[in-house]
This record gives structure tokens, sequence and C-alpha cells, in this order.
């Protein structure tokens, strides 16, 4: 909902009539003030999902609600839009795309342009189902979004015939001032964490392409080299954290992790990026990363795995480190590195704040 409700203020002050449609969001609303107009035709009933802790967290329950109401959704987008005047459909999401294949050919034969924005990698090849779909869908695009060079060739490697019809269009970031030194002061004691401690920070949904396993395990080596380092773990558990509880205990790190299980509300965000020293993301597959930019928007530097475009935040920047994925050894050499030196860390954490500002504003970004 945030990327979507800048997108679209963005495209607005350009002049440009923004339409959502969408399904309500799964736990805060976006207000839009007007800039655009929103229309929920899919899943009118997420509300179950968030009051069921049981839906939310266990995701072949969420699959089994989401393919028998998706239909629905794709059904009264065409009838919506086949009322109106050809323009342009953007896509950010496709659940189940031989459906949305079905519906981007019905309005593209009206006269619909339609794009499509890879914000994940692409299937693996192994999963010939979900490739076939995927195909079926893109076929019907005019053009495809994604965020890095990286992206774009992954992409057309697996599907040759985006070839010339991919765009590369930066992830979009608001300009912030750097947190002052008495703001991250402040931010550590309302979460109750040492001013003095190395603060790890790990964000977002917890799902399991996050590779949050990998950090516990690279924990103790970090811990014995830094005893006072705390890992911060902040987000919503898409999955049991049951697991991740058992390694934490199995590692004899729990004095050195603090779990703040649920989703976090916007307005509580920056108090977790300004009391941490690095954002670490040891994903084990993705596109691209709004957590990361979220980082960097506070001048925190990060590590991140080589996987889809991640380096490309990183690398050319000087902004942080780019390890392997699944490496316990590799994320803990790169995290004793970086705490070994805080005042480089904090340069690193300027240099990614300044690459960001320059290249990644949402106003260049809808334009």
């Amino acid at each position: 909902p945030y990327y979507m409700n800048r997108l679209c203020r963005g495209l607005r002050d350009l002049g440009v009539g923004v339409r959502v449609i969408a399904s309500p969001p799964l736990f805060e609303r976006v207000e839009s003030d007007g800039k655009y107009t929103v229309d929920f035709f899919f899943f009118p009933s997420l509300g179950l999902l968030q009051r069921s802790t049981l839906l939310r967290r266990n995701r072949t329950l969420r699959r089994i609600f989401k393919v028998a109401a998706y239909p629905i959704g794709a059904a009264r987008t065409w009838w919506a839009l086949r009322q109106e005047s050809p323009g342009i459909l953007h896509v950010q999401w496709t659940p189940i795309p031989l459906i949305d294949g079905f519906l981007l050919r019905a309005l593209k034969s009206r006269g619909w342009t339609i794009v499509y924005t890879a914000h994940d990698a692409p299937p693996s090849g192994s999963d010939r189902l979900a490739i076939r779909q995927a195909r079926w869908m893109l076929r019907a695009t005019d053009a495809v979004i994604v965020h890095t060079p990286q992206q774009a060739q992954r992409i057309v490697d697996a599907f040759p015939i985006l070839s010339g019809r991919t765009r590369i269009v930066r992830h979009g970031a608001v300009p912030r001032p750097l947190p002052t030194a008495s703001e991250r002061a402040e931010a550590r004691k309302s979460l109750g964490i040492g001013a003095e401690r190395r603060v790890l920070l790990f964000f977002g949904m917890i799902k399991s392409y996050k590779g949050l396993e990998y950090l516990i395990e690279a924990l103790p080596a970090v811990k014995e080299k830094f005893p006072d380092v705390l890992l911060v773990i902040a987000g919503e558990p898409l999955i049991s954290l049951r697991r991740f509880k058992r390694q934490i205990s199995r590692c004899g790190v729990e004095n050195n992790v603090a779990l703040y299980p649920g989703f976090i509300p916007e307005r509580q965000v920056p108090a977790f990026f300004r009391s941490a020293d690095m954002l670490v993301a040891p994903y084990v597959q993705v596109g691209a990363s709004g957590v990361v930019v979220l980082a960097q928007e506070q001048g925190v530097p990060v590590v991140v795995s080589r996987v889809g475009g991640l380096p490309n935040f990183v690398e050319g920047h000087d902004c942080g480190f780019v390890v392997e994925p699944r490496s316990a050894p590799a994320l803990s050499e790169a995290i004793c590195k970086a705490l070994g030196n805080r005042e480089e860390l904090a340069e690193m954490g300027l240099r990614g704040w300044l690459h960001l500002h320059r290249d990644n504003l949402w106003p260049d970004v809808a334009r």
C-alpha cells in the first residue's frame, strides 16, 4: 500500500489521472487524500484475515482463501473497466497469472495498454506450472517494468518474449533528512535498547524466502567477537516463529535477540531503523526490496545477499556489503567487518542515503 500510495501521488502530480483497483490493506489503511480513487474489488472479506492469526500465518489456508475469492475480483475489474475509455492498466501483482492473463487479453482487445511491474524474481526453472502461467500472462503485456539491471537480465533470460519490452525504473524513495544523534538515542530508548549496543535489524514481513535462519546461524560467531551485539527481528510473521525460537535457543543467543513479532505501523517504523547500526537482508530469493530502501532513507548501511536486484542497491555506491546467499559464515564475516569500524559504518550509511536521494526519488520514478 505504501509503494502504491507514493507512486500514485507522483503520477497525479504530473497530471495523470489515477484509479487504484486493489484489495483492502491487510494491516494499515493508507489515505489517498483525494489524489486518486480507490476501488476494493478484490478480497472484500479481507478483514477476516486481519482478525484471524491462523489465516494470516498459515500459507496453505491463505492460498485457499485467495484462490476461491480472486476470480470474483477479476470479474468485477472487467465489468468496471469495459465501460471506460481505454487507458493504461498498470498491474502490480498477479496472484493467479492464469486468470490475469484472460483479464489482460480481454482489456487489450478493447484498446487498453498493459504494463506490468515485476517486483519479485521470476519463478524458478523447476516450477514448470508457474512458468507457464507467468508466460501466458506476460504475453499480454506491452511493457514490463523492473527495478534494477540485474532483474531486467534475469526476466528476459527466463522469458525471451520480453526482449525489447523491459524497462528499468528504480524503486522510489521518500526524501528524508538524516536522523540526528539525539533522534537515534531517543529511538533506542523507546525500544528499550542500550545506547552502546551494536544493533542489527531484520525488518519486514517474515517469510520463508527471507533467509532469517541463516542470520540466526551467523549470530554466535558475531557474538564471539562483539558480545554486546543485538539482533532486532521486527515484522508480521507469515510463517511460524517456532523453528526460529528453537534455533535461537540452540545457538545460545537468547540474550542477543529481541523479537517484535507483529505488524509495525508506519509511524513506528523510523524508531527501528534509527536504532540500528545496520540492516541485514539475507534473502535467498527476491527481485528488489523496499526494506533496503527504507534503511537507506534513514542512512542505515545494509548487508544483502547476491540475489535478484539486491546487489544494485550496494555495489558501486560503497554503502554496505554483498554476500553469497544461504551462507552463515559469509554473513558473520561481513557483519563483523562492518561492526568493527563504526565510523566507517556511519559513512557507508551516508553514502547510501546520498545515492538514494540522487537516483530514486518518487517524482523521478513517476516521470
